[in-house]
């Protein structure tokens, strides 16, 4: 009996440790998330808001398809647009949101799949 939990105990711990492994490797991309000071290319008209807050409001609108509230944050200067491939410069990220500055030095967050 104590032979079969000592070979249970391994079996586990060496499962633990492939799962691990694996998880691993599909996070450790490091391309994925540009570094800080990285010159990027947007892949896409990307949508930024003057800071976390209006970006994740800006986010909301669009999903809840409120067209009117995104033209009023617009309007009011808490997001704006930039065209598909500018380069930009990142300055920052924490998650999935990137700080970024446009070559006319205007600064704002966005998502970081909106970066090739």
């Amino acid at each position: 009996m104590f032979k079969n939990k000592k070979i249970t105990s391994i079996l586990l711990v060496f499962v633990c440790v492939l799962f691990l492994s694996a998880c691993g490797d599909s996070n450790s991309d490091s391309s994925a998330i540009p570094s800080i000071g990285e010159s990027v290319t947007l892949s896409q008209q990307t949508l930024c808001g003057t800071s976390k807050e209006n970006l994740d409001k800006a986010l909301s609108f669009i999903s809840e398809k409120n067209s009117s509230g995104l033209d009023g944050m617009i309007a009011d200067g808490e997001c704006f647009e930039i065209p598909k491939d500018t380069k930009v410069n990142v300055i920052g990220y924490k998650g999935a949101t990137l700080e970024i500055e446009t070559p006319s030095g205007q600064s704002g967050y966005t998502v970081v799949e909106a970066v090739k």
